[in-house]
């Protein structure tokens, strides 16, 4: 054979190693093409792939892909197999990475194995196992610049493969966010659903309620009114009647009012009223409250306050909220009213300190939560359904103002309103 097609011959070996190693972005199927055609055109008995895998120093072939179980190593034309192979005599070269090509005879009894190392850099080694003897020295050294190529090859299958792994975790992920957010919808969807369906069944309750509690209040004052001109002796057993009668009504009245709040339809009615006036009225409402638990009120008035334009029954309860939740808390002690004109204009504050039981600051971050009370032991000795103070705020807030609460257990509680004199129902509050 002339140089010529022989030179020729060797051109063409490496330009079909080179397409093959074109073929494919996978790994697996880029190596089979490639060891085929080894195979095919040089008297090969098999070729054997190491790809460093970095545990224990061992030569192995990397699993790259999530689906595609690759064994440690590829061996051709033999069936790929799952646990590592090392060919025989070659164990230590294959504990590091060989630089360039190596020629390895291995002497046995009656015969000589012969094998070509091919280094590919930081990636692996590829070992070509001749059939007789070492493949020609042109060959051999043809066969370099391909393994160069493979290697880059390799690398760009690697990455790809790299790639795509990551494109498909960042496809779950986006799914699994997806239906979280679509869960969390539903969720939510669902609780706003309940919550409506609370609401319309507090409010539609508390009506059915409140009028038979209307004729029940009603007939014990006819009742309480006939037996003090009969003397008929059962005044007492009335006016528990007519109490016990209140106070539900007063329940469930909160109730009505946190209901109406959370499906916002809490309508307010301003008109213009004297403070000194409401004060008044509250004070005597309060009375029987601060004799009940022997306390003294006094009130403490910073300025005047002077005509107001809001709702003067929301405000009313406001101040009836805090000065009764003091009443019922503090035990022969003094509580303070301070009533401020502040000195933005248009601004008034209301300041209720006692000297009661108080609050610790986990219970103090939680008074304002409906139907919470600062602990079960509260309930249980003081009764009330914990929503005076988060109807208190409610209002406050949709008022245009805001409330404040300071406590230290065994030293008592201080709760600091701000509000403006003209009700803007939220539109406005204090810069």
């Amino acid at each position: 054979m002339d140089q010529t097609t022989r030179t020729l011959q060797l051109i063409s070996l490496q330009h079909e190693l080179a397409m093959a190693i074109g073929l494919d972005l996978a790994l697996k199927p880029m190596l089979r093409q490639f060891l085929t055609v080894c195979m095919r055109r040089l008297p090969l008995r098999a070729v054997h792939v190491y790809f460093y895998h970095g545990d224990n120093n061992r030569m192995q072939f990397q699993n790259l892909s999530e689906k595609d179980l690759i064994p440690h190593y590829l061996t051709f034309p033999e069936v790929m197999k799952s646990s590592p192979h090392l060919v025989p005599d070659l164990a230590e070269y294959l504990n590091h990475v060989t630089q360039g090509l190596k020629t390895i005879q291995v002497d046995e009894k009656n015969s000589s194995r012969y094998y070509h190392l091919f280094g590919l850099e930081d990636l692996g080694n590829i070992i070509f196992e001749c059939n007789t003897g070492f493949l020609e020295q042109s060959i051999s050294y043809s066969l370099v610049p391909v393994m160069k190529r493979l290697q880059a090859g390799c690398r760009a299958c690697i990455e790809h493969e790299y790639l795509q792994q990551e494109m498909h975790e960042r496809k779950q992920m986006t799914a699994a966010l997806k239906q979280a957010k679509n869960a969390a919808l539903k969720a939510q969807k669902e609780a706003e659903m309940a919550n409506h369906s609370k609401t319309r069944f507090l409010a539609n309750m508390s009506h059915e309620l409140r009028t038979p509690l209307n004729a029940i209040i009603g007939y014990s004052e006819l009742l309480q009114e006939e037996s003090e001109d009969i003397d008929a002796g059962f005044t007492g057993d009335c006016k528990k009647i007519n109490a016990a009668g209140e106070y539900l009504l007063g329940l469930i009245n909160d109730i009505l009012d946190i209901s109406k709040i959370e499906a916002g339809k809490m309508d307010f009615y301003p008109e213009y009223f004297e403070f000194d006036h409401l004060l008044n009225d509250v004070v005597n409402v309060i009375q029987p409250l601060l004799e009940k638990n022997a306390n003294q009120l006094q009130i403490d008035m910073q300025g005047r306050i002077g005509q107001l334009y809001t709702d003067k029954t929301k405000l009313r309860q406001i101040l009836f909220n805090l000065l009764s939740n003091a009443s019922k808390f503090t035990q022969q002690g003094l509580i303070q009213l301070k009533v401020q004109a502040l000195d933005k204009p248009e601004w008034f504050c209301l300041q209720v300190e006692d000297n009661g039981i108080g609050m610790d600051a986990e219970q103090l971050d939680k008074i304002f939560e409906a139907f919470t009370q600062a602990d079960s032991s509260t309930t249980r000795n003081y009764g009330g359904t914990g929503l005076g103070l988060a109807i208190t705020q409610q209002f406050v807030r949709m008022m245009g103002g805001d409330i404040q609460a300071q406590s230290e257990i065994g030293v008592g509680s201080c709760f600091s309103i701000e509000l403006p004199s003209q009700l803007c129902l939220g539109s406005q509050t204090r810069q």
